[in-house]
């Protein structure tokens, strides 16, 4: 489910940068809700945010993300691990099928 899009290509023009550069917000609240039942600031890492940018030779682009798991569970609650992990599996996965091809991680 794609929450929010929001356009920073359109307004970074106007500073002379031509790029463009869509931040995505997404997620599914099925798998959201496993983690917020839990603790409920995982409320500020779900749902995912993507950052999709044109690369300077305008025919290619990159995904940034932040890997779920480094941010929600940093206690020591085990479960709330696995649904995490299991969500960072997830977005790597989507990304993966996105582009076609194994996604490198630099987690």
């Amino acid at each position: 489910m794609l929450f929010a899009e929001m356009n920073h290509g359109a307004w970074i023009a106007k500073y002379g940068i031509q790029r463009r550069l869509l931040r995505w917000i997404l997620g599914n609240p099925v798998i959201a809700i496993t983690m917020m039942r839990r603790d409920q600031t995982a409320g500020l890492f779900v749902p995912v945010e993507l950052l999709l940018a044109e690369d300077d030779d305008a025919t290619t682009c990159s995904v940034t993300y932040v890997v779920p798991s480094a941010l929600i569970a940093i206690g020591d609650d085990a479960e709330l691990l696995a649904a995490a992990k299991a969500l960072d599996a997830k977005v790597e996965a989507l990304i993966a099928s996105c582009v076609g091809r194994t996604i490198e991680s630099s987690s």
